[in-house]
């Protein structure tokens, strides 16, 4: 019976170590179709930013321990505010962490005090307010540690959002492929010179919001209102104040004006504030000041004081370096370059012209020197060029420098005016691509021929989700261009993705970041002809709709074929999902041709579809109608050549085999999504929410604790057995 014994235990041993074997467990599951992606724009407040004086223009500038101050728009007042908390994703090394601090909130009305934990880390928070409702502050908090030697600063002006040029479409991608440069060339700052929109309209405040947020997500960005943001309501919807301050690690003061709309330069009130602020910081060594109309149109170095005789009405004297928007009120251009001088500003920073411009203004009164650097736009591409500029600003002593000058850069040489060339370059043929949002992906392309740029880099995008992030895949690369996905985390709704993109000199990137994969090609439709009966002698209009429901339309081409002949036909792109064709043939009998569309999306598959059009005479009764032929075209996944099969009911279809995919570090089958909410402990990294790490398995131990003390039990009762035996 001992025997016996050791054999039960043995097998019941067996049995729980079955048990013992983790498999891991994840938070929340993945559909096998996830809903469609939300819009990007779903990024933005649609009620706008409840405070006045921080937000995504401007936030607050601390060091660890420091206190701030909040103030409420009167129509946002909180009834009450008992608690707040701050939080980012920052990349470390290949990892993104979150980092959710608890703040000190004190105050009441609108005006409210915030103290920032003493061991916070440094970079870019949004701040989370709560108490009769909760309040969100999108990029409102830079935290700086340290302040090194050198700051580095890209300046960017006029994005003119709602517009472009030739159309609204490719001023939203030459914002987009701008962005990702600035993020590739890593500064510690953005200027923003302002026209953010260019009508004024909300919607156009929206998409600013939201790409801020999803292209510049690590960024600071002090921006000011330019002339096309003027009325200013809108601009204060999502914005706040037009004017402020801020002073950067007791080196810098920054301080922004509003030069308005068609004025063009501060009213008295502004200049008068400006002095004050200027006397109060007297000490501090470096000033900044931003704002939208240039106070010079011209190029190079002036030697003078306020009171020269060149500082003249440049409407009446073409000699005259003055702007005509500061030339319409001298007593202020004069006041300001007083200022100037005073009180040593460092650097003008402008924008407004839409072309570069850079003066040294040498005083011979006080011998102080004052940069004025006006800077092109960034997408509008009216006037010259599309660019933007990175300088370093020495710290230590004050010097700039730009380490990323193109060939053609003249900086601050004195140089026809008109033709000066000093940014980088955002616009064709040197830079230019495009991004897509689809139900399923995002997707990008991007060609670099800036002749001196090597970009290379890490970036993080805030892109709205839903899903899981299945991964990012490499849909073009020419001249070794790469994209690698290095970590990301779902928060709230937005996948934060880091990546790490390459591109070489005369290169050319495309990727998608999608949460499902698309292997069904586009859908093509004949839905309407005008007339409806296709006539001789006469232009018929006919309309197409071609969608794809996975990552969207890439490319379309058609070809029309009349006896015999094949002619390539243009598509004109009509409105969302519709492109347009407009033929006409002579005669006096019925006649066929044949038009063949080709359409392929992003993912790589291929469509093609035949219509057979018969056109008649006027007035003559067709016996015929339109018919349609698909053809399927599937390209195997070994080297053999595709095969072709044609029918009158089936639809073409080619999946391309030869992209690349990269998988999130650590890829479930389900998804691990994080909701921000107020740390437990206040000034450490929070580690009370659902898990941070997006993405990797999130082990139950439950059943581990259960079997072990199932072990032990067994373990004694067998002890028992086999001693009572």
């Amino acid at each position: 019976m001992r025997f016996n014994a050791g054999i039960l235990f043995v097998l019941i041993v067996l049995s729980v170590v079955s048990v013992i074997a983790i498999t891991p467990t994840y938070m929340s599951s993945t559909t096998a179709t996830p809903t469609p992606l939300p819009e990007l724009e779903s990024l933005a407040p649609s009620k706008g930013l409840p405070t006045e004086n921080i937000g995504p223009g401007k936030p607050a500038i601390v060091f660890p321990g420091d206190t701030f101050t909040v103030i409420f728009k009167q129509d946002h007042t909180p009834q009450t505010i008992t608690g707040g908390y701050m939080y980012m994703l920052k990349l470390e090394g290949p990892q993104l962490v979150l980092y959710n601090y608890t703040v000190q909130v004190s105050g009441s009305g609108v005006n409210y005090t915030v103290q920032v934990p003493g061991n916070v880390a440094g970079g870019l928070y949004d701040l989370v307010l709560y108490g009769s409702k909760e309040y969100f502050i999108p990029r409102s908090v830079w935290v700086i540690t340290n302040l090194a030697d050198v700051l580095r600063v890209v300046h960017i002006s006029d994005l003119h959002f709602g517009t472009g040029y030739p159309d609204e479409l490719h001023g939203s991608y030459k914002r987009f492929t701008g962005m990702l440069m600035t993020q590739i060339l890593s500064p510690d700052l953005i200027i923003n010179t302002g026209d953010e929109a260019d009508t004024a309209s909300y919607k156009q405040y929206i998409q600013s919001v939201a790409y801020r947020y999803a292209f510049l997500y690590p960024y600071p960005v002090l921006l000011n209102p330019g002339n096309h943001d003027w009325p200013n309501d809108n601009y204060i919807k999502f914005y706040g104040s037009t004017t402020w301050y801020r002073v950067i690690g007791d080196k810098i003061l920054v301080a922004a004006l509003n030069t308005r709309g068609d004025q063009g330069y501060p009213d008295w009130n502004q200049l008068k504030w400006l002095t004050n602020i200027l006397e109060e910081y007297e000490n501090i060594p470096i000033k900044i000041i931003q704002l939208h109309h240039p106070v010079f149109f011209w190029q190079g170095e002036l030697w003078m004081t306020y009171n020269s005789s060149i500082i003249a009405d440049p409407h009446k004297y073409s000699s005259s370096p003055v702007s005509y928007y500061w030339g319409a009120n001298l007593t202020a251009t004069r006041y300001f370059l007083k200022l100037c001088e005073d009180y040593n500003i460092s650097l003008v920073l402008a924008g407004h012209i839409h072309r570069d411009q850079y003066v040294v203004f040498h005083s011979t009164r006080t011998n102080t020197t004052t940069y004025f650097i006006t800077t092109t736009t960034f997408a509008h591409s009216t006037g010259t060029y599309d660019g933007l500029q990175y300088f370093n600003i020495n710290l230590a002593k004050f010097n700039l420098t730009f380490p990323y000058a193109p060939p053609w850069f003249v900086g601050f040489k004195n140089y026809s005016r008109t033709e000066v060339y000093n940014s980088i370059p955002n616009w064709p043929p040197y830079y230019q691509g495009m991004f897509v949002e689809s139900s399923n992906a995002y997707v990008f392309e991007v060609s670099n021929y800036i002749p001196n740029l090597n970009l290379d880099g890490n970036v993080v995008f805030a892109l709205p989700w839903s899903g899981d992030l299945v991964g990012v895949k490499t849909l073009e690369s020419e001249n070794m261009a790469n994209v690698e996905l290095l970590d990301y985390k779902i928060v709230n709704g937005i996948a934060y993705v880091a990546l790490h993109v390459k591109l070489p000199i005369n290169s050319t990137l495309g990727f998608a970041i999608y949460n499902y994969e698309d292997a069904t090609p586009p859908e093509i439709t004949l839905k309407l002809s005008v007339p409806e009966t296709p006539t001789l002698n006469a232009v018929n209009t006919f309309y197409f709709e071609i969608k794809d429901i996975g990552w969207g339309v890439k490319d379309v081409h058609a070809t029309l074929i009349y006896n015999g002949e094949e002619y390539p036909q243009t598509l004109e792109y009509y409105s969302q999902d519709t492109y347009r064709l407009k033929l006409k043939f002579t005669g006096e009998e019925p006649l066929t041709i044949t038009l063949i569309i080709n359409a392929t999306d992003y993912a790589g598959n291929t469509v093609e579809k035949a219509f057979n059009i018969t056109f008649y005479p006027r007035g003559y009764t067709p016996t015929t109608t339109t018919t349609t032929t698909t053809t399927t075209t599937t390209l195997p996944t070994t080297t053999t050549s595709p095969t072709t099969t044609t029918t009158t009911t089936t639809t073409t279809t080619t999946t391309s085999t030869t992209t690349t995919t990269t998988t999130p570090p650590a890829t479930p089958t389900t998804t691990t999504t994080t909701t921000i909410s107020p740390p437990l402990t206040t000034g450490s990294p929070t580690t009370t929410a659902p898990p941070p790490t997006t993405g990797q398995a999130q082990v139950n131990y439950t059943g581990v604790l259960v079997s072990v003390i199932v072990v032990i039990i067994v373990i004694a009762v067998a002890v028992l057995l086999m001693r009572r035996k």
